[in-house]
């Protein structure tokens, strides 16, 4: 490694150390760090991506340095100041050490950092990895020689150490005196258990308190790293944490009570949004075309935290509230880096943002139809009971596109547990929009049967399939009426599974009763002035109808995505009556679903046609292959539910098996039902032109 340090061009090609060179030409970071990580990534690429340890652009490490240091110089050390210990600064998974780089940059040319009535600044690395802090203690020493003389800086230090275990005697002591700067590039690596020490663990208590959600995502490494910057802060009572994360923490739903926890702990936040989610995660403005600064699918954004304190130069408002400021930037990697490298931290768009309870949203104000939308009672609350959808940890094992089939598939596994197949188990399972296949389910068999709900559905209760979030490109279409059991991938999104909600409740013994909440069903009836409540079924179909409406959809667009959809009521009871006449016939067809003749029985012939799908809308045809073609609209070409369009899915589904007769005709069902299910929406849309 020494070797490597002093010479790294006898371990790479003279073409690929060209290459190296030319993009470092204007890298203020020793390149050896840049070519250690390289290094390092060719070494083991898969620990290095299960880790999520990428190397920081040196715009992103400047844009943060500069963040600091303005902090530092407007509350901690401004002129006429009278705070004499010294700005600690601390990369708490410094890697090889880029953002202590940009420190020592700094303090190279800045004519702020003069420390002739002040204490120069401390630098401290913590890094897990000992040949990463082998290599980081090397070259900052080396570069911070020269310093030292001039700003009297001690040379700084790098302890080999996972900070997540907790601070030793030796860290706390470094880490006690404020002002206190948490800065870096901490990993993004959602394993679960890597860091699941019990001193994390135990803070990281504060984000999911109070939380309802059985899978909450806040065991990633970034999230403890934010709250490990946030304790020792807390702890030295003055601060700052500049990090570079993933952005699912500034709006993400389960990530509530870590936003309000971070509003509890500092005076002041900056979030500077990167994006670079992709149309999977996130909507860029119409026209950009929105790129990561990172190789990876997940957005990120840079997070400042500023914890004043009560011996700052400019103490806070008595507000308790904490000051929140939101930034965004979209467009291509290299415009995202330009405007870092050429934008001062203070001369961001800033725009302040006032999070409000329960959510805590690090977005933006809510406009008028957000806020009446936030009024109306949501989908968790308007169901007594709804559940995930099936997931079987092992679909090509206990699911099949034939009945038939399935009962041989599943035999020698069933056995294995003691039993026989029983027939009686193998019931309809759409893994899709109206892509209905076979389960043996047998709950005890299954990861994840949802039994207590799914019951239900077995019974003969027909259900609402939704979601609480979505993601993608295009209009909000989490929807449908099912019949069957469903899939946890019924529908398509980056965040979470679909629901299953059925309409009514099947007790043993007793007379099904609706599962609509009474109080939901309560408001909607004095909502149009009723005597008697609405009848159930006559509800649902009234919501069916609104969640099938361009009103609703295009209306609430930036609010569907974000939560359990929420449900208008209507005072107008003629619209009520006609709106949920329209929902009832589309309700009934989506139930009706497509012929299942292809998937109940294999017959003796067994000829397939070899599928290569390819649409062409203007020509009203979907060509199965170069030679066969069913007559499609391009409407229903394209037509989507769950984010999906529903007909090319169901098609390509079935390339590698080929299609039968009977499919073809199970396909032209598919076909004419999508076709009504448009004909009924013109109708619907009409109706609800000017909403409810």
């Amino acid at each position: 490694m020494l070797a490597f340090l002093k010479q790294p061009e006898r371990f790479l090609a003279a073409a690929q150390m060209a290459a190296i060179e030319a993009e470092l030409a204007d890298d203020f970071i020793d390149p050896r760090v840049r070519l250690f990580e390289l290094f390092q990534a060719a070494l083991d690429s898969d620990q290095r991506r299960s880790r999520g340890v990428f190397y920081t652009p040196a715009a992103v490490v400047r844009f943060l340095v500069d963040a600091v240091q303005q902090i530092d110089r407007c509350h901690f050390h401004g002129d006429g100041s009278s705070h004499r210990n010294p700005l600690t600064i601390v990369d708490p998974a410094c890697g090889a050490g880029a953002f202590l780089f940009g420190v020592l940059d700094r303090l190279s040319w800045s004519a702020a950092f003069s420390y002739e009535d002040r204490p120069a600044p401390v630098l401290l690395g913590l890094e897990v990895d000992p040949v990463a802090a082998c290599v980081a203690e090397y070259l900052l020493v080396e570069r911070s020689s020269g310093l030292a003389r001039r700003a009297s800086l001690e040379a700084p230090q790098i302890l080999t150490l996972n900070p997540l275990e907790g601070p030793t005697e030796d860290l706390a002591t470094l880490l006690q005196l404020a002002p206190l700067a948490v800065i870096g590039n901490p990993p993004y690596a959602n394993f679960g258990r890597r860091n699941r020490t019990p001193w994390i663990r135990e803070r990281l208590a504060d984000y999911k308190r109070g939380l309802v959600e059985k899978k909450h995502n806040l065991d990633d490494d970034f999230i403890k790293f934010i709250c490990w910057g946030q304790c020792v802060i807390d702890r030295a009572g003055q601060g700052v944490l500049a990090f570079v994360t993933s952005n699912t923490y500034l709006d993400g739903l389960t990530h509530r009570r870590m936003r309000a926890s971070l509003g509890e702990s500092f005076d002041e936040i900056f979030l500077l949004d990167l994006h670079g989610g992709g149309p999977a995660r996130e909507r860029a403005p119409a026209g950009v075309v929105d790129e990561n600064i990172f190789p990876i699918r997940q957005g990120v954004a840079l997070g400042v935290f500023v914890k004043r304190g009560t011996n700052a130069d400019d103490p806070p408002e008595e507000c308790g509230e904490p000051v929140v400021w939101r930034s965004d930037l979209w467009g291509s990697r290299q415009e995202k880096l330009t405007t870092l490298a050429r934008t001062p931290f203070d001369q961001i768009a800033w725009e302040r943002i006032e999070p409000r309870a329960p959510a805590f949203a690090f977005s933006r104000p809510r406009s008028a139809a957000s806020q009446a939308y936030e009024d109306w009672p949501a989908l968790d609350h308007v169901f007594l009971q709804y559940v995930s959808g099936v997931q079987t940890k092992n679909d090509a094992l206990w699911t099949s596109f034939h009945r038939d089939s399935l009962a041989d598939q599943v035999r020698e596994r069933v056995e294995q547990a003691g039993e026989q197949v029983d027939l009686e188990r193998i019931r309809p399972f759409y893994t899709a929009p109206f892509d209905r296949r076979w389960i043996y389910y047998a709950p005890h068999l299954l990861g994840r049967a949802r039994l207590s709900v799914m019951r239900h559905v077995l019974a003969g209760s027909w259900g609402l399939a939704f979601m609480r979030q979505a993601t993608g490109e295009g209009e909000y279409d989490h929807f449908l009426a099912v019949g069957e059991l469903i899939s946890d991938r019924l529908f398509h999104s980056a965040r979470g599974a679909p629901f299953l909600a059925p309409a009514m409740l099947h007790e043993p013994g007793e007379t099904p009763t609706s599962n609509l909440s009474p109080d939901f069903l309560q408001e909607a009836s004095d909502r149009q002035g009723r005597r008697r409540p609405l009848a159930p079924e006559a509800l649902l179909d009234y919501l069916y109808a609104v969640f099938y409406s361009r009103w609703y959809r295009t209306t609430f667009a930036e609010q569907l995505p974000g939560g359990f959809p929420r449900v208008p009521l209507t005072s107008d009871s003629q619209l009520f009556t006609r709106t949920s006449a329209a929902g009832r016939k589309l309700r009934r067809l989506h139930l009706q679903g497509a012929p299942s003749t292809s998937n109940d029985v294999l017959p003796e012939s067994d000829e397939r046609l070899a599928v290569k799908v390819r649409t062409d809308a203007a020509g009203g045809c979907i060509w199965l292959n170069q030679e066969t073609c069913v007559p499609a609209s391009g409407a229903v070409q394209q037509y989507r539910i769950g984010g999906l369009p529903v007909l090319e899915r169901w098609l390509k589904q079935r390339k590698k098996i080929g299609l039968r007769q009977a499919d073809l005709q199970q396909c032209r069902a598919i076909i004419a039902m999508l076709e009504e299910t448009v004909r009924l929406q013109k109708t619907i849309n009409t109706l609800l032109a000017n909403g409810v």
